[in-house]
């Protein structure tokens, strides 16, 4: 996580906490992020949300850390808050986890953090007691700021679209005790209970982060025989072979194992996270890909859990259909690659996958998807802008023209993959647009955003801008505006482009099949 990152963060509380915006600076800066925190007056939260200071500061993210007492009224506290603010609001309550699960259950721009579970953890009896109130009305100890501050930084991850895609692991001794090649299928350790129990729980933790949508691969040095077995004949494991979007199980260097991985998956380096008991090879990582996040990781296998619950590179702000369905998608692009290796040139390629686009206007069930896009895609990205549901749910209230992509071909889904912003002014001006890494090499992007161009010229031919701001990731997307005819305005880096859409035409692609769905 080293390209920096700012972002704005609020914390209203009804107790005291002076001093948690500091410890949350010092968090937040470990993820590669800088924060300017704005502390509500002491005791005023509820004053704060009436008031206009908080709207003036205008947070990414609303941190509420509240003793619940008048539960009711400081539920309807918080709607009220969620109203009248688009940023991510996170619910740090005391005594009402139940209740406020309940109530923004269905709400996805409010997230109820379980302040009594993290209590517990931390040592509820040091850090949470009635006693303190007479010390400068406190609840929570100073001492568990820290530790708390850690925690709340998670969330701010996702918000800078530092959440890490993928975990690699190894296998011996790292999902099964001992080594498969010596000891045998009988004679590794794993099970529910005894000596195998630590690998077997690690990896019940591991299928759950799968099934959140994050991408699993495997860097073994092993002989591939041994390793199916395993995955085939062993009653206890919980990881099946196609958990695993993709795999190098050989006795190659694991730095170009890795290296292959990220290219087979169509990731960058830096989204990586690596698993592995040997501190030879997590040392090797380290050293040879400084992007690949080597987790250091104990010596006790007991503690794998932990160590891995700790970590908070995979933090997300919700899980959409996408990410459900992720590691199935990679099997489907194995399909396609396959296929391209059998054909004789691109052409051919396009035009036998069969592909089928619909483009359509972003509605509320697409909202977490959308907003998930703008946090998540890096690579080809032309203003790498953040949003929240509830920004881009704004800009639709607004007229803002707001579509999203779907694209699927003969061999399966790619899902919900792209999206364009469009603001209407006396101009068009284009405030996003995005490809998700899995449909680029199709020329997609040209379909949709030639599509998206025809569109805004039948509603109105005027002129149309966009702007393509660099960062470390999108050089690829420096020129694409000139692909359509756009003139750069300003000289620089961060060019403003525009072109008259009066003379505009788009003649859509053959290959592939469109359905653009229109504003109605």
């Amino acid at each position: 996580m080293t390209e920096a990152s700012s972002k704005k963060v609020a914390l209203l509380s009804n107790f005291t906490i002076k001093g948690l915006d500091n410890q949350l600076r010092t968090s937040a800066k470990q993820y590669g992020i800088d924060i300017d925190v704005y502390t509500g007056e002491y005791g005023q939260w509820q004053q704060e949300i009436l008031g206009n200071r908080l709207y003036e500061f205008n947070p990414d993210i609303i941190f509420v850390i509240v003793d619940f007492d008048g539960l009711e009224d400081q539920i309807e506290m918080i709607n009220q808050l969620a109203l009248k603010i688009s940023a991510k609001i996170v619910v740090c309550g005391y005594g009402a986890k139940r209740k406020l699960d309940e109530h923004f259950r269905d709400n996805v721009q409010i997230i109820v953090f379980d302040f009594e579970g993290w209590l517990e953890q931390v040592g509820k009896n040091d850090n949470w007691n009635t006693k303190y109130r007479e010390l400068g009305d406190l609840r929570l100890h100073p001492n568990a700021f820290a530790p708390l501050a850690r925690e709340l930084a998670a969330y701010l991850i996702p918000l800078a679209g530092k959440t890490k895609k993928c975990l690699v692991l190894d296998l011996d001794n790292t999902l099964w005790g001992g080594i498969i090649g010596e000891d045998g299928l009988g004679g590794i350790k794993l099970s529910p209970t005894g000596e195998g129990a630590p690998y077997y729980e690690f990896q019940k933790l591991i299928k759950g982060l799968k099934e959140r949508g994050i991408i699993l691969a495997i860097a073994s040095s092993n002989n591939e025989p041994d390793v199916k077995e395993v995955f085939a004949k062993h009653k206890h494991m919980v990881l099946k072979e196609d958990d695993f979007a993709a795999r190098r199980v050989n006795w190659n260097n694991k730095a170009e194992n890795m290296r292959q991985l990220a290219a087979e998956l169509n990731i960058g380096l830096d989204a990586m996270v690596f698993i592995d008991d040997d501190p030879r090879n997590r040392e090797l990582i380290r050293e040879a890909i400084p992007e690949v996040e080597a987790l250091e990781m104990p010596v006790n296998p007991a503690e794998y859990l932990r160590t891995l619950l700790d970590y908070k590179g995979f933090t997300s702000l919700g899980i959409t259909d996408e990410d459900i369905k992720r590691t199935g998608m990679y099997a489907d692009e194995k399909k396609r690659r396959q296929f391209k290796e059998q054909v004789i040139d691109l052409d051919l390629f396009l035009r036998g996958l069969g592909l089928s686009i619909t483009i359509q206007p972003v509605s509320g069930a697409h909202l977490p998807r959308a907003a998930q896009l703008t946090q998540k895609t890096n690579q080809f990205n032309l203003t790498t802008r953040r949003y929240q549901e509830a920004e881009i749910k704004n800009m639709m209230a607004k007229g803002e023209k707001v579509w999203i992509l779907d694209v699927k071909d003969k061999f399966g889904e790619y899902g919900l993959t792209g999206l364009i912003i469009v603001r209407n002014h006396e101009f068009w001006e284009i405030d996003t647009f995005l490809m998700s890494c899995r449909v680029l090499g199709k020329r997609i992007e040209e379909e949709f955003f030639g599509q998206a161009l025809n569109q805004l010229k039948k509603q109105d031919p005027k002129t149309i801008i966009g702007q393509y701001l660099p960062t470390a990731k999108n050089e690829q997307v420096k020129d694409f505006y000139r692909r359509f005819g756009f003139t750069k305005r300003e000289s620089g880096r961060e060019g403003i482009w525009e072109r008259d859409l009066s003379d505009f035409t788009f003649q859509p692609l053959d290959f592939i099949n469109t359905d653009i769905q229109q504003y109605e």
